[in-house]
């Protein structure tokens, strides 16, 4: 990615050249074109920053989500062997039904 962000640089330097050329002094030129290859960067950066984060925020929902499920399931086991056999027929019966009808 520095790779990138340096070629980028060397090409937003190369047009501020030839954009500035015949206007203003090279010492000028080169003041300008630092301050938009930096801000450039810095955009692209915080881009990237964004990107990861959002990613990063999705990845540990999704694990978070799964690890809950999964604390419920086992939660949910416990409780049903507390029931008599008659009350976890009509506890999975009720169950299977509800599943049915959503799909």
């Amino acid at each position: 990615m520095y790779d990138d962000l340096f070629q980028e640089g060397l090409i937003v330097y190369v047009e501020m050249l030839e954009e500035l050329a015949t206007d203003k002094a090279r010492t000028e030129i080169d003041k300008l074109s630092f301050k938009k290859v930096l801000w450039q960067t810095l955009n692209r950066l915080k881009r990237e920053q964004r990107v990861c984060e959002r990613n990063t925020d999705m990845n540990e929902a999704y694990d978070l989500g799964e690890e809950a499920d999964w604390n419920n399931l086992v939660v949910l086991k416990q409780e049903v062997n507390k029931l008599s056999k008659m009350e976890q027929v009509i506890f999975y019966d009720h169950l299977f039904l509800t599943r049915r009808s959503q799909n």
